[in-house]
């Protein structure tokens, strides 16, 4: 049981992850679409968007785990690597799924650039709450020890 449990929290967190990075890239590729004058989106374009997020965030996770322990320069490194693979995988996607086709490339570069910024943000959050965590820790064992 408690299995199921760990996996079913390790799983919504991954959906929440997944949730930041596939409402970014939808909204900015709808936003883009309206300034092109074009009104709806393919349905296939937003479940393959949905699953290359999910598929990245699973990496995210398995790559940069919220709970170890990473130095500066290992976070970075691991970071860095994401960010460039999770780039060309949602460009290799795009291209396959044609959903660039017929926009212009600011129209792509767009996207990437979001998905940049969203995936620096999750990752400054999850350091952030990390050592907001740690410092939590500290403190409770310095009350016990004083007591």
């Amino acid at each position: 049981m408690k299995k199921l449990i760990k996996y079913c929290n390790w799983e919504l967190k991954n959906d929440f992850v997944t949730g930041g990075y596939f409402s970014a890239m939808l909204i900015t590729y709808c936003i883009i679409d309206l300034i092109l004058g074009i009104k709806n989106v393919d349905i296939l374009l937003i479940f393959e968007m949905f699953l290359i997020n999910y598929l990245l965030s699973i990496l995210h996770r398995f790559v940069l785990d919220d709970k170890k322990e990473y130095s500066s320069k290992n976070f970075l490194f691991r970071a860095s690597g994401l960010c460039v693979v999770s780039v060309l995988a949602v460009a290799v996607s795009g291209n396959l799924g044609g959903w660039f086709d017929g926009m212009p490339l600011w129209a792509e570069l767009s996207i990437y650039a979001v998905l940049v910024l969203s995936y620096l943000t999750v990752w400054t959050l999850l350091k952030l709450a990390h050592d907001t965590e740690k410092l939590n820790d500290q403190l409770a064992n310095y009350k016990n020890k004083s007591k």
